[in-house]
């Protein structure tokens, strides 16, 4: 059986560049990155060289610099671990990734005030709640650029502005893994630091946090000394790094193409409009402000895992939402932070595209749904 592959926003396929480089780092060095010896010492200078080219290729302010991790997730939860994080208060919105919610979970119970944001009924966090949150005692805002559930874009820069003018102590942390190598990440809004998932850009592993400006030499020592105490925290993997690497400078590349994944998202949203829907009316979560990757919507009377499964089991593969909450029983939590009923988030699907989807792609779902709805 064929299969048309369209949860690209839990995964992405591997870039052929990627596997080789990593294949070609582990043969060229074996030698431990912590080693004092001249192969370590290689080893390290080669960590170094990825990261500055990564740095390069993803437009970051001069100054910056890099933690590799072996998740995105490993490196959002780490950052409770900073001293600059803790105390005071904490800001966010409940639209966040698990693993953010799991980090402000740990600032509260080191004694950080969390404060969530709402959000508006488009995903969009409340401007005027969100200002209201910050004062000079915030000491960490936790913001996600593109939603992963619903491809809602945050308005970084004018979030950005109201951080540096009501908590200008704060650490503006971004997570940036559905944005990185489809979209410019917004530096001007004056982020401090930003995280990168390796298997959302074609690498099979791997993830780099980006530390800015007055912030970087801090997070740098801070993850040397614990790296020291614990090689879970920040170890870096150099076949993994490259890996990154070179699928970051590939999705990187790609970027150009944003206009045939906007067409995609046309198709999609088109064809759904005009589906046979058996009774059932489609809603799209949104519609403006939203990454064309990703295409969120509910089909009332329906469970979106259930067609989500049966669409599977015909080849399509799609999902009823976050891939990192699909565990879990109840409805989806970013959508009802937006407001929506509970009997109306659980028929939720998510459509998510890459660089090398198709119309042929679009259609083949277009054609199984209705299949899948008729015999529900």
């Amino acid at each position: 059986m064929s299969r048309t592959y369209l949860d690209n926003a839990a995964a992405t396929p591997c870039f052929p560049d990627a596997i080789e480089a990593f294949g070609n780092m582990a043969l060229r060095h074996s030698a431990n990155i912590e080693s004092e010896h001249l192969a370590g010492q290689e080893a390290r200078n080669e960590l170094s060289a990825l990261g500055t080219s990564a740095l390069s290729l993803l437009g970051a302010p001069s100054g910056s610099r890099v933690s590799w991790f072996p998740s995105a997730t490993d490196a959002i939860v780490s950052l409770a671990t900073l001293p600059a994080s803790r105390g005071g208060n904490a800001v966010s919105t409940r639209t966040e990734h698990p693993a953010v919610m799991e980090m402000m979970s740990t600032l509260a119970a080191h004694g950080t005030e969390v404060r969530f944001v709402p959000v508006l009924a488009n995903g969009l966090a409340d401007p005027d709640a969100f200002a209201k949150a910050l004062d000079p005692k915030t000491k960490m805002v936790a913001l996600t650029h593109v939603n992963s559930e619903t491809g809602v874009m945050q308005d970084l820069c004018a979030l950005g502005n109201l951080v540096r003018a009501r908590a200008p102590n704060a650490t503006l942390f971004v997570d940036t893994v559905q944005a990185a190598g489809r979209f410019a990440i917004p530096w001007s809004a004056g982020i401090d630091l930003a995280v990168i998932g390796g298997h959302k850009i074609g690498s099979p592993c791997g993830g780099m946090l980006v530390s800015c400006g007055r912030i970087s030499e801090g997070v740098d020592r801070l993850f040397r000394k614990l790296r020291l105490e614990d090689h879970a925290i920040g170890r870096a993997d150099l076949p993994a790094a490259a890996a990154f690497c070179a699928a970051l400078r590939k999705s990187c590349g790609l970027m150009g193409g944003l206009d045939r994944i906007a067409g995609l998202d046309r198709r999609l949203r088109d064809g759904l409009v005009s589906l046979p829907a058996y009774g059932a009316k489609i809603k799209f979560t949104a519609e403006r402000n939203v990454s064309p990757f990703i295409v969120s919507f509910r089909i009332s009377g329906y469970q979106g895992a259930t067609l989500a499964r049966m669409l599977g089991e015909a080849g399509i593969m799609v999902s009823s939402g976050s891939a990192c909450e699909s565990a879990k029983k109840g409805p989806s939590r970013v959508l009802s932070a937006m407001g929506i009923p509970d009997a109306d988030a659980y028929g939720a699907l998510r459509v998510s595209f890459w660089y090398d989807s198709t119309e042929s792609d679009v259609d083949a779902f277009l054609a199984a749904l209705p299949r899948a709805l008729e015999s529900y």
